[in-house]
């Protein structure tokens, strides 16, 4: 189906910064200016995982490299060589310049070859996305998910002088250089924040952190008696921290299946209830809630309190019993099946301790005793309820948490601050683009009105 709206139209009705440019700018036709070169219907028969050559599909086209090769004959015009100009015709209606090592242009993606003597490569890359952009968003609403090479040449681009397009190119070149490199250190920042989080995390349930309170304050260690003999220790531990179960401090309980069979003689309602989805490593998902009918003695038995632990049965094996605590974020909230709630008896512990020490400590623990089916690895309430955990007395605890709050709040600042930044370099290069369309950033006079 071709765009119900011409492109011309959607570029004349568009209010985008990006497809303004000054009155005295010639629009063209984008096939005036340059060569549309569709791909080939190449036989998936002859697709190989491994050998071959490249063959670039549309999930390949930000790439450096193709996920399949073709084996057979081709003709020339289907080569696209490093930097050609791809675009992809269906989906989002993106571009890119490929940058991986000669391959075959697959149906479904085209390439784009300007004329040197009319249009300049890096002014397209810049100019060509914003309007891509345009179509698919004037698009989304209606049953149009491709684009045609007719469509495609029927864009209306900008043609300055060219050496307006050189000029505004190479600034082009300067901003994104600028972005790129702000983007490694913005990068850069937020592994070292993790790997501090981490850090912080793993000396704090080990006893590291409050090595010097204890030398200070000499607490009493706290007493706890396990039920199944001795316990082992997942990490070294002051001598004063005791170990023992995590189901000799707290009652743990799975939650309500979906799809359970209801007793239709008890009184049941609609409640929300928390699924994995909602339970992540250190925090609580609540954007997307669900809700499930329950009888009232379920609804009873599985109802959140502040306080409890949380701690996901099932997902990728390396997401087990992943889990934060909850605080009472929701008035009323159950839990599924798929999330176990540890409960601790002694309202003197602390649950964020316990909580932190599963989602670091506890992790290996839970990913060597998980169960792996073909899709899906599962954490059963026995090897939760196994889990040695260490028990500081109350007070180390209560100081535990209120330094992990302090340090990784410390952290919440500063990430903050590198995501702003990063914010900043994505508009940074923007800004020259919409700069440049106005045509404030030429050398010519073709961008002033006479």
């Amino acid at each position: 189906m071709s765009l119900p709206v011409s492109p011309a139209q959607i570029v004349e009705e568009s209010r985008l910064p990006l497809l303004q440019v000054p009155p005295t700018w010639k629009r063209r036709p984008l096939g005036e200016v340059a060569q549309i070169v569709n791909g080939f219907a190449f036989k998936s028969a002859a697709f190989v995982a491994n050998g071959g050559k490249p063959l670039i599909r549309i999930r390949d086209i930000f790439n450096d490299e193709t996920e399949v090769g073709y084996v057979g004959d081709y003709e020339e015009r289907y080569l696209v060589r490093p930097d050609d100009l791809l675009v992809g015709m269906d989906g989002d209606f993106r571009c890119a310049r490929w940058r991986g090592s000669e391959a075959l242009l697959n149906q479904r993606v085209c390439k784009v070859v300007p004329d040197a003597k009319l249009l300049n490569m890096e002014f397209l890359t810049h100019v060509l996305p914003a309007y891509l952009q345009a179509i698919h968003d004037a698009t989304s609403s209606t049953t149009v998910t491709h684009l045609s090479s007719r469509d495609i040449a029927l864009i209306p681009i900008p043609v300055p002088p060219l050496t307006d397009q050189e000029h505004l190119a190479e600034l082009f070149r300067t901003a994104v250089a600028k972005e790129e490199s702000s983007t490694k250190h913005i990068e850069a920042a937020r592994r070292a924040i993790q790997v501090f989080g981490d850090a912080v995390l793993a000396s704090a349930t080990s006893g590291r952190l409050t090595a010097e309170w204890r030398d200070q304050h000499q607490p009493e260690p706290m007493a706890v008696t396990s039920s199944s003999g001795p316990v082992p220790r997942l990490v070294e531990t002051p001598s004063e921290w005791t170990w023992c179960r995590l189901s000799d401090i707290a009652e743990i309980k799975g939650g309500v299946q979906k799809g359970a069979k209801l007793d239709p003689n008890e009184p049941m309602r609609e409640v929300p209830y928390l699924r994995v989805a909602n339970v992540q490593r250190g925090w609580l998902d609540l954007s997307e809630m669900k809700n499930i009918v329950a009888t009232e003695r379920r609804i009873t038995e599985l109802r959140l309190q502040p306080g409890d632990v949380l701690f996901n049965e099932g997902g990728d094996r390396d997401k087990l019993g992943r889990g934060w605590v909850w605080d009472g974020q929701i008035e009323e909230c159950i839990h599924q099946n798929h999330v176990f709630r540890a409960r601790l008896r002694n309202s003197a512990m602390q649950p964020r301790f316990y909580s932190w020490f599963g989602n670091t400590i506890g992790a290996a623990y839970f990913e060597a005793g998980g169960k792996q089916t073909v899709n899906l690895a599962s954490l059963n309430m026995s090897t939760l309820k196994a889990l040695p955990v260490p028990v500081p007395s109350p007070q180390e605890q209560a100081e535990i948490v209120r330094r992990v709050t302090a340090l990784l709040g410390l952290a919440a600042s500063v990430e903050a601050k590198i995501e702003s930044a990063a914010r900043l370099a994505e508009r940074s290069s923007r800004a020259v683009l919409a700069a440049a369309f106005r045509g404030e950033l030429v050398l010519s006079d073709s961008a002033k009105v006479a």
